[in-house]
């Protein structure tokens, strides 16, 4: 997530959830999107969880489930016929939390990296 993105005229920053917890510190985030899709059903509104993460120091108390929730919840009050998220395979806690809140696994792929030398 970059300049561009917040720059972008589909950015909504209302879209962008924080969890702060009482003592004023960061404790979880999760941000949202619109996008415009069509298929052989016609033109929709689907969201998107793009980012969504908890401070290690808060997690397990339900932050994360709560700004899932509540970033659908926003995205369905905006049209979003379907609501969609990548992770990966080896990210138990976040498949946990995923699936009990209803999303499926749709396509497996792979991630791939290769080191590359600095420019010298």
């Amino acid at each position: 997530m970059g300049l561009d993105y917040h720059q972008s005229p589909a950015y909504e920053p209302d879209l962008d959830l924080i969890a702060i917890d009482a003592a004023g510190t960061f404790a979880a985030f999760c941000l949202c999107e619109l996008h415009q899709v069509a298929d052989s059903r016609g033109e929709n509104t689907v969201g998107e969880i793009g980012v969504i993460g908890t401070r290690p120091t808060h997690r397990k108390i339900g932050l994360g489930r709560a700004l899932l929730l509540t970033g659908i919840h926003l995205l369905q009050q905006r049209s979003a016929t379907s609501v969609f998220l990548e992770t990966e395979r080896v990210n138990a806690a976040a498949l946990h939390l995923f699936t009990s809140v209803g999303f499926r696994a749709v396509s497996a792929w792979q991630w791939m990296t290769k080191e590359i030398a600095p420019m010298e």
